[in-house]
């Protein structure tokens, strides 16, 4: 028996703006196409997407024109195989249950129509309720602040009703019962304060303001968010610090400035993220440890789940646990049953799905079971690295951490990176990944610092080892002084340590030793007569503008019987796309300067190595070496 259908079609308010490429019917009855932008570029004009809301029963059909003759269609998550039918600039299909879609025409993925189409609302609010601030259809603001922000007090509800657009950050802070419903959205559009400052400059507002998040709570309980739609975000989007029972369920986020992340879970427990939609320019979904009191007192993360969710991260990661990680203990999380339609940054350090612990913490029993990735610039990451945002000086452990199920459309990669012995990745389990549908191997990249990996598919192990690469020694070289050449990085170019250890790798340093890569041509070559089963460059690059991918330096190896092999670096790639094992590019910063780890794996081990030469590219970057450090199989003669 086919269910009558019933339509909730949401009015907007007149002073919205409407996308100008899309027009859209819900069985011939018309929706308004909101105009909002994604993944803002500061040399590119900004990317105007559209988006339609509407909630039914029983099946309907939706009729989509565009501007422009429509060549083909996909409708994402490719997993709910929509079916199309296309008639020069018109596009029509069916949908019989609720969904959250994005409608690509043409393939541009940053001119795109999101279709919100949910289950009518059940949990409609008491109006006579005292606790109750309700938001009619129209537009409303907060007033009372420079900020925009609506403080919640206890047991408070706030009710957004569909047709409503809420222009105000909402804050609680040491508060228990709280919902926050409805159908409406929350816009930030007129909120002062982009994050981070050049957003602001984009915008006009002075230099210096505060950077209020746009939903925040800290230190509550009993927290639910549900149904409403958050756009034009200014900074974080959802944040939760030390909360305990929060629950977010059929959330719309669309994000467009850097640090919009979408959904951040900090130092909180007992936490349920699901039927969410995020398009966001950076994290979709982070989980992080930060201790944001005075005594620095760490709260553990536990009991994590996130699932159901359709996830679009054009910055950063889809899925992320860390950068920062100032927690005792993360663990219990589990991500199910998710849709990644893209992570797009080819940056270093970020993938779909990513664990990142940059400080102390003890992260385990994590599990990514029925992840679905249409496209990415690479597939899962795990490393125990420093980077900019952390504060603990010692280093944490990733174990026990399982992949299952996992479809990937894009890639199938997997890199694995601990920072040494001590504080090593351990019990890493993969079972059954599918590109395009067949079944495929992970193809991994890893350090020495990793155990117990396994990968198995329909319950077969067809890979299994421990320690994938050998122990080594390092034997730190000093490289040849040539004060007449180098490059003082500032002036002069002095480093607080001569020795640093780097993802427990050792390396020599000084003013003195730093190769000046500057101009083009052959520059310092480094006499070594020795021998090798790995080399380590350590290097800085002070140009981070240029296309991802330039060649800017390149390595000759000389050896004893003039042959010789070449390495190039290039500017902002994971570094294992050079076949190489290390934590990755820019991976570490001494005295606040980025640095940069290459490694070549050395493929004449037997042969003594006569010299090593930096060859500088034609490119207006700033490279110089550091230092360089052999590596040599423990187990080897």
């Amino acid at each position: 028996m086919t269910t009558p259908t019933h339509l909730d079609i949401f009015p907007a308010p007149q002073e919205m703006k409407a996308h100008e490429a899309f027009r859209v019917w819900v069985n011939e009855q018309k929706l308004f196409a909101y105009e909002t932008e994604v993944f803002w570029e500061a040399d590119q004009a900004p990317k105007k997407v559209a988006y339609c809301t509407f909630d039914f029963t029983g099946k309907v059909e939706i009729c989509v024109t565009s501007d422009q003759t429509i060549q083909q269609a996909r409708i994402h998550p490719l997993s709910l195989n929509i079916d199309t039918h296309i008639c020069e600039n018109t596009l029509t299909f069916t949908l019989d249950n609720p969904v959250k879609i994005s409608v690509e025409i043409n393939g541009n993925i940053d001119r795109t129509l999101m279709i919100f189409a949910g289950e009518p609302e059940t949990h409609l609010p008491d109006l006579e309720d005292p606790e109750l601030l309700y938001f009619p259809p129209g537009i409303h603001e907060i007033t009372e602040n420079e900020y925009g922000i609506l403080t919640l007090k206890h047991k408070r509800k706030v009710y957004i009703a569909g047709g409503a657009v809420l222009r105000a950050r909402i804050h609680a802070h040491h508060l228990k019962d709280i919902e926050i419903f409805g159908r409406g959205i929350l816009d930030g559009s007129t909120l002062l304060s982009r994050h981070p400052e050049y957003h602001a400059e984009r915008v006009g507002e002075a230099p210096g303001l505060d950077r209020p998040i746009f939903m925040d709570f800290i230190k509550c309980k009993n927290i639910k968010i549900e149904g409403i739609h958050f756009i034009n975000t200014p900074h974080w989007t959802l944040r939760m610090v030390e909360c305990n029972h929060v629950t977010c369920r059929n959330l719309k986020m669309i994000g467009s400035v850097e640090n919009s992340d979408g959904i951040d879970i900090v130092n909180s427990r007992n936490v349920l993220i699901q039927d969410v939609f995020i398009r966001t320019a950076d994290d979709c979904i982070a989980i992080k440890g930060k201790a944001l009191h005075k005594q620095k007192k760490r709260s553990n993360i536990s009991n994590i789940q996130v699932k159901n969710c359709t996830l679009w991260a054009d910055r950063a990661s889809a899925l992320e646990i860390g950068h920062e990680n100032e927690a005792n203990k993360i663990h219990n999380i589990h991500f199910s049953n998710i849709d990644i339609l893209m992570q797009r940054l080819n940056t270093i350090g970020y993938h779909a799905l990513n664990i990142h612990n940059g400080d102390d913490a003890n992260i385990y029993d994590v599990h990514y079971k029925n992840i679905r990735v249409e496209r990415c610039q690479r597939l899962a990451g795990i490393k125990i690295s420093k980077g900019y945002f952390n504060q603990a000086k010692a280093y944490g452990r990733v174990h026990d951490v399982s992949f299952k199920n996992i479809y990937s459309h894009d890639k199938h990669d997997l890199h694995l990176h601990g920072h040494n012995s001590e504080h090593e990745i351990s019990n890493i389990s993969f079972e059954n990944l599918y590109l395009d549908g067949q079944p495929k191997t992970p193809e991994v990249f890893t350090n020495p610092f990793v155990e117990n990996y396994d990968y198995r598919q329909d319950g077969k192990i067809i890979e299994s080892f421990n320690t994938p690469l050998p122990r080594l020694n390092f034997t730190p070289i000093d490289l040849p002084e040539h004060p007449q050449e180098m490059r003082t990085f500032p002036q002069p170019a002095h480093f607080s340590k001569e020795h640093v250890q780097l993802s427990g790798i050792d390396f020599h340093l000084s003013p003195l030793h730093a190769v000046d890569l500057n101009g083009s041509g052959e520059k310092a070559p480094v006499p070594l007569q020795t021998k090798a089963d790995y080399l380590f460059f350590l290097q800085i690059c002070t140009n981070e503008t240029s296309p991802i991918g330039t060649v800017i330096w390149i390595y000759n190896i000389i050896y004893e019987d003039d042959t010789h092999c070449t390495l190039a670096c290039r500017y902002n790639l994971d570094i294992s796309d050079c076949n190489t094992w290390a934590s990755g590019g820019w991976m570490a910063e001494l005295d606040k300067k980025k640095t940069y780890i290459q490694s070549l794996k050395n493929p004449h081990p037997d042969l003594q190595i006569k010299k090593i030469v930096p060859n500088k590219m034609n490119t207006p970057e700033q490279g110089m070496l550091l230092a360089l450090s052999l590596g040599k199989r423990i187990d080897a003669s």
